[in-house]
């Protein structure tokens, strides 16, 4: 696992507890519907794997574009 993972991987997690608390904060003060909780914690969690899958395989990503049909991608582009 490269250090650009391990630091994703932190930084996310962090999300996850900021995003924790700020959903307690609101439950308490606002009397959230559960729906809402399920709706905003699918919708964080999808935000964040995708922002992680662009992070961790970002190099798999840019080779995947060569070749395109309009022509104007010769080469790979970096991760």
């Amino acid at each position: 696992m490269g250090p650009s993972r391990i630091i994703s991987l932190i930084i996310a997690a962090f999300y996850v507890v900021a995003f924790v608390l700020v959903l307690i904060y609101e439950a308490a003060s606002d009397g959230l519907s559960a729906r809402n909780v399920v709706e905003q914690t699918f919708f964080g969690l999808f935000w964040l794997a995708l922002s992680l899958g662009c992070i961790w395989y970002g190099d798999e990503l840019g080779e995947g574009l060569t070749g395109a049909r309009c022509g104007l991608i010769s080469e790979p582009s970096p991760g």
